[in-house]
């Protein structure tokens, strides 16, 4: 399975990927964003997506057990 964790592969600009997917949704009229991931990188999305960014509209993380639709 992919990791986020993979320094610089999954980057633009200094940034990761998934910054710039939350960032559209969030200048657009979503008002909650909830993103789905492996249950090993909640800490990593907490710490460096969701505290790293101060996103303004609710994140919510949700670890999905079944490495197998990830």
């Amino acid at each position: 399975s992919t990791s986020l964790k993979v320094s610089g592969e999954y980057e633009i600009k200094g940034k990761e990927i998934i910054y710039y997917t939350i960032k559209a949704f969030e200048d657009s009229l979503v008002d909650e964003i909830i993103i789905v991931t492996g249950e090993n990188d909640i800490e990593y999305c907490t710490e460096e997506i969701v505290n790293k960014y101060n996103f303004k509209n609710p994140l919510k993380l949700i670890a999905h057990t079944n490495p197998q639709i990830l």
